[in-house]
């Protein structure tokens, strides 16, 4: 008898377990599909300077607020293009405004302070016009 009892509470056991995972995966499902898939971002640099891709953030209008997408900092030419795709969570089928930052050194000048030449860093952010984020979609922006 305590065979079939034992039989009982494995049985009871994968069961619950079995509840357990099933929930915790449509509990995750609606929060995957909330990410916007496969977008492609393109900033061209018409700056007439060598800049520095430093950040890329986007707006969630939902939450009301910046997130951030982590990228390395990229040196950039002029007239060159930079490019990356990425999913953007939370934001699927919300409008989203992608926001570049980038930097670049200004004119030298002495410093009798220092006694030395220095450079001046210019940070300047360049924000896309908001659409529709939905999968495969495009933001495309002229860095001036």
């Amino acid at each position: 008898m305590s065979s079939i009892h034992t039989t009982s509470n494995v049985k009871k056991a994968a069961l619950s377990l079995g509840a357990i995972i099933l929930l915790s995966t449509l509990g995750a499902a609606p929060a995957m599909a909330k990410a916007c898939k496969d977008v492609h971002i393109e900033a061209k640099n018409l700056t007439n300077k060598h800049i520095t891709i430093t950040d890329l953030d986007y707006w969630d209008s939902e939450s009301g607020k910046w997130r951030s997408e982590p990228v390395p900092n990229t040196p950039l030419s002029n007239n060159r293009t930079w490019q990356i795709n990425r999913n953007l969570e939370r934001v699927n089928g919300q409008p989203v405004k992608v926001k570049v930052k980038y930097k670049y050194r200004a004119k030298k000048k002495y410093s009798k302070l220092l006694k030395r030449w220095t450079y001046k860093t210019v940070r300047k952010t360049h924000t896309s016009t908001s659409k529709l984020c939905e999968r495969d979609s495009e933001f495309v922006m002229q860095l001036r």
